[in-house]
């Protein structure tokens, strides 16, 4: 996409992931790729408190200017979008630069819509846009912008977990050494996800529970180390109650269980779960199994 920038074309890039899969390392490196080619790069990301700022993750990827001026009208069409336009004209009028926009879910609703237009209104210049978005929690109307961006032409792609290879290596460039048996089936907790991964490695470093010799890397404890621990919790947290003892329940009974034999233990019909099925399934802190 970056070359195809340089060559004058620009181009949409949707990128999805869990959270910790890897979205706003991506980002960076991208960011990183084109500043060293000559792009221009422009990045922002949203929050939580910027879903309340209209317009305020694309405003924060342009440069110092005029301040947006005050909507008439239509909270997403008119003078602010338009102005955006311009500055993101001028901006790919001095050559071909890329706009990168991490935690798309979090965008405020006019943000939301002016994307789903900006980048087909803007498809005559050198103008490489990357979107990011969790595939958990945030705005349901980033799912629809990204159907509708890929719709008309983006490209859209899912990061998927790390494969065994991937995580092997991961392990390799934390530790600096090959994992032993042990410890490789250890970071089977992290389920390929890059972030609990690299955490459970660092807590391992930080509590002395992995030594390193003649270029192996070997388990010393099997104690699931603080900040992983933290990291665990921190992702559990946005999960309802009734969703965390479901989970709870789940894994008295192992890696695998039954939906069934979860509902008995709490006592609970397996028809009164669903929604809370739902919701573990969509946050990926359990996935179905035929």
């Amino acid at each position: 996409m970056l070359e195809r920038a340089r060559r004058g074309k620009g181009g949409v890039l949707l990128v999805e992931g869990e959270p910790g899969a890897g979205k706003t390392s991506l980002l960076a490196a991208a960011g990183e790729a084109a500043a060293a080619d000559g792009l221009v790069v422009a990045a922002s990301a949203a929050n939580e408190v910027a879903s309340f700022s209209r317009l305020a993750v694309l405003s924060a990827t342009l440069p110092p200017g005029p301040a947006l001026p005050r909507p008439r009208a239509s909270p997403v069409a008119g003078a602010p979008v338009r102005s955006l336009q311009g500055q993101l004209e001028e901006l790919a009028s001095a050559g071909p630069a890329l706009v990168t926009l991490d935690d798309v879910h979090w965008a405020d609703p006019a943000t939301l819509h002016a994307l789903r237009s900006l980048p087909g209104l803007l498809a005559a210049y050198p103008l490489a846009w990357i979107l990011a978005r969790g595939t958990h929690g945030g705005d349901p109307d980033a799912v629809t912008l990204f159907d509708v961006l890929e719709h008309t032409g983006g490209t859209r792609t899912q990061l998927a977990p790390l494969t065994g290879e991937a995580q092997t290596a991961v392990m390799r460039d934390l530790l600096g050494g090959t994992p032993d048996e042990d410890l490789a089936d250890s970071a089977a907790c992290a389920a390929g996800n890059p972030l609990m991964l690299t955490e459970f490695l660092r807590g391992l470093v930080d509590e002395g529970a992995v030594s390193i010799a003649a270029g192996r890397a070997r388990l010393l404890s099997r104690k699931v180390p603080e900040r992983f621990r933290a990291v665990v919790g921190n992702r559990l947290a946005t999960l309802a109650g009734r969703t965390k003892y479901l989970l709870e329940a789940g894994s008295v009974l192992g890696r695998s269980f039954r939906l069934e034999d979860a509902a008995e233990l709490l006592d609970l019909l397996p028809g009164s779960l669903l929604a809370e099925v739902d919701e573990a399934l969509e946050a990926r802190i359990i996935v179905a199994d035929p």
